[in-house]
């Protein structure tokens, strides 16, 4: 029997894929924070892998991220009954380290050292945080193709099982970019997001494009969404992980580009046969208003290890001085 906790519908693809490699019962809990897009790519998920759910109970947690008393007293209540069903486990899957259900479980494990905790791929995130991490990660094993082993003695599980599953036909001429929450994130401007999505629009017509997709994050702001369509893109909104569209779909073009996108560079890694060419689009450090040790780290990895190639746009530069 198993325990899992995912708060993201990347989470979930990947927890689900933990449930084949194992083929055992698991009770499997969810976390809703309120977001239309996040509810409507879960409910995909769970319908496209019914038959591999079969043996799992599926609990939603209802947390939204609004902060109030009332809602950490639910967030605490949730973890606390989450950590006794652990008891009756013997493997633990979370989403994320930062979570406090792993601080916890953590914990707990300092006392039941019989237990393994998997930490299932969420994104990039991962990569700068082991790499700045002086915490000891033994009884836990990483679900990822991120090559965390180029930064540390980590056990790794693959389970990333549809690589190259994909057979559709590229369609020539179209590129797609795939967006990020940057803006809402705050971790540049819109103008200046604007401003690079301009270059974007140039260096994809200088390559040959017919058309430009725009691949929104589900926590983009809609009315920035119109903006960037005005520009010449053609909003292109899928209703799960696009790692996952594609893998049930097939390619949406021949060309994929964006920034350090966890998205770009799983596609890149599940290619294997090289069908399409992948583009980051890197800035000049002082595009980003924070947290750009992180952000460098995750470019440094593509230029390492990926397929990626990486496009370096010294114009987009914010005004603030730094």
């Amino acid at each position: 029997m198993q325990l899992i906790y995912v708060e993201s519908p990347l989470q979930l693809v990947n927890a689900i894929h933990i449930i084949s490699h194992y083929n055992e019962g698991a009770t499997l809990y969810y976390r809703d924070n309120g977001t239309l897009e996040q509810q409507k790519q879960f409910q995909y998920i769970f319908q496209y892998n019914k038959r591999l759910l079969i043996e799992t109970t599926i609990k939603k947690i209802k947390i939204h991220r609004d902060v109030s008393f009332f809602r950490n007293v639910k967030f605490v209540f949730y973890m606390f009954c989450m950590l006794l069903n652990s008891l009756k486990c013997k493997r633990i899957v979370v989403g994320d380290l930062r979570t406090p259900f792993y601080k916890l479980v953590k914990f707990k494990l300092k006392i039941f050292k019989d237990k393994k905790i998997i930490v299932v791929d969420d994104g990039l995130y991962l990569y700068p945080f082991l790499k700045q991490s002086k915490s000891n990660y033994d009884n836990v094993v990483f679900a990822t193709n991120l090559p965390i082993d180029y930064i540390g003695n980590f056990e790794i599980l693959d389970i990333f099982e549809y690589k190259g599953r994909n057979k559709k036909e590229l369609v020539n001429g179209v590129f797609v970019f795939i967006g990020s929450k940057l803006v809402e994130f705050e971790l540049c401007k819109l103008e200046d997001y604007i401003e690079l999505l301009i270059e974007v629009r140039k260096i994809c017509q200088e390559k040959g494009a017919t058309k430009v997709y725009y691949v929104p994050h589900r926590e983009e702001n809609v009315s920035n969404l119109r903006m960037y369509e005005s520009l010449g893109f053609v909003l292109r909104q899928v209703k799960e992980p696009l790692e996952l569209h594609e893998n049930v779909n097939g390619k949406l073009g021949c060309s994929y580009f964006s920034f350090y996108s966890t998205a770009l560079f799983n596609l890149a890694s599940l290619d294997i046969q090289n069908c399409a060419t992948y583009y980051s689009i890197r800035p000049n450090k002082r595009f980003w208003l924070k947290n750009r040790q992180n952000i460098s780290d995750v470019y440094e990895m593509f230029e390492r290890v990926s397929s990626i190639q990486t496009i370096e746009v010294e114009k987009c530069i914010n005004k603030i001085g730094l």
